[in-house]
């Protein structure tokens, strides 16, 4: 059964179906100074958008990505998420897991923009791995936070404002953890003629045993004990846990699939263009991605 309640998406008073607790990610807490430990995972019938209710503040964001994989990051996380090594982040960023990456944007885009791209910003992207060279005399630009060595032929700026004008924004695995995607998506898309949107696809399966929260006490238990806790994650923490027994918020904060990106794109009155994709992934596995592209 689902009521009807204002969506933290889009705001609308909707029905909110597939409602259920998840514990906010010991990691996140640590790296944030928060307090809260439990948050809530909803899906908007208006939206189509599931998220957790329990939104980042500019200060927690800016806590978890001014010092995104860096030694403290490594440190706190490497605690509560066994899993998470230098390794993982290692092949993750390196400019030889990217060529696959490039190809499948470029051929993604190109299968709908027909004009020559000669200017593109990656927001949120990193070293510009994963920018294609769509032309000889395509520029590349990148906005990001860290610091990190860009890859050569990619320029740092600091805020759309300082090009004239832009082809193509590309927003990568950025939407899901930004705590008001709409604005953003409105933003980006007055600053560019096109937009390539990337996310991970799917969203949160809510079982029985999610929904009545069975395991919820044991989860907020091992909470208090990393060595322990740490056990019990895996690479798709934060959006699926392998066996369906509860849910973690961790860096995502919204999920979606191809209905989500029909009701973006009237937001934003854009044409859309998506499609299902699999990408590889830093431990040799592949996962499922949304491309979409607004024009």
């Amino acid at each position: 059964m689902g009521f009807k309640r204002p969506c933290l998406i889009c705001s609308k008073f909707s029905k909110q179906v597939n409602i259920s607790a998840a514990i906010i990610s010991p990691w996140i807490r640590e790296m944030t100074k928060m307090s809260n430990r439990i948050s809530m995972y909803k899906l908007c019938k208006n939206c189509k958008i599931g998220y957790f209710s329990r939104r980042y503040t500019q200060e927690e964001m800016t806590r978890i990505y001014k010092e995104y994989r860096s030694d403290k990051y490594f440190s706190i996380r490497k605690k509560w998420e066994k899993w998470y090594n230098y390794d993982f982040f290692r092949n993750e960023s390196s400019v030889d897991f990217a060529p696959e990456r490039k190809l499948m944007i470029q051929d993604f885009v190109e299968s709908k923009l027909v004009n020559q791209i000669k200017i593109v910003v990656d927001v949120g992207g990193d070293k510009g791995q994963y920018i294609p060279e769509f032309s000889s005399d395509t520029q590349r630009y990148v906005i990001d936070l860290s610091n990190r060595n860009l890859v050569a032929g990619v320029r740092k700026i600091n805020s759309l404002e300082e090009i004239e004008t832009c082809d193509l924004i590309m927003s990568c695995h950025v939407l899901e953890h930004v705590p008001y995607p709409i604005n953003e998506l409105k933003f980006l898309s007055k600053n560019c003629g096109a937009l390539y949107v990337e996310v991970p696809y799917g969203r949160p399966k809510i079982n029985v045993i999610r929904k009545l929260g069975l395991f919820l006490p044991l989860q907020l238990f091992l909470t208090f004990f990393p060595s322990i806790y740490s056990k019990f994650t895996n690479p798709s923490t934060g959006r699926v846990n392998q066996k369906h027994y509860w849910l973690n918020q961790s860096e995502h904060l919204n999920f979606f699939e191809e209905d989500s990106f029909i009701f973006l794109s009237k937001e934003i009155n854009k044409n859309v263009h998506y499609k299902v994709a699999e990408i590889p992934t830093p431990d040799g596995n592949k996962a499922k991605v949304l491309q979409v592209l607004f024009y």
